[in-house]
């Protein structure tokens, strides 16, 4: 859930193109394996998308997000970290996303 909850945040903060949004939703819905927000944070850091501070925010808030929701508390107001910059815990290359997703971040790169 918090995967998607980074992808909803991304968007609506409009901090990448379009393009790159359609395809992280698109990779989410067709991936065998469980994609997590760290991951796609790490790959938009990588790709120099996002800085880190961004990155860990959405990280961050889409966690808190998925918490709200899954407890039941969707009128509860989230919670914003208590540290200015909180560690973004990224997945080992080893587990990075998909290829295709990384081959289309890279070609929005170009």
């Amino acid at each position: 859930m918090s995967a998607q909850k980074f992808v909803e945040l991304l968007s609506s903060r409009q901090l990448v193109g379009p393009e790159i949004v359609e395809e992280l939703r698109r990779q989410l819905s067709a991936a065998s394996s469980r994609l997590t927000s760290e991951m796609l944070a790490k790959l938009l850091v990588d790709g120099s998308h996002l800085t880190r501070f961004q990155a860990s925010q959405l990280v961050s808030e889409s966690k808190i997000s998925g918490e709200v929701a899954s407890s039941g508390q969707g009128s509860a107001v989230a919670q914003r970290p208590t540290s200015e910059e909180p560690e973004l815990d990224v997945a080992p290359r080893a587990a990075a996303a998909p290829a295709p997703l990384q081959a289309a971040v890279r070609r929005d790169e170009e």
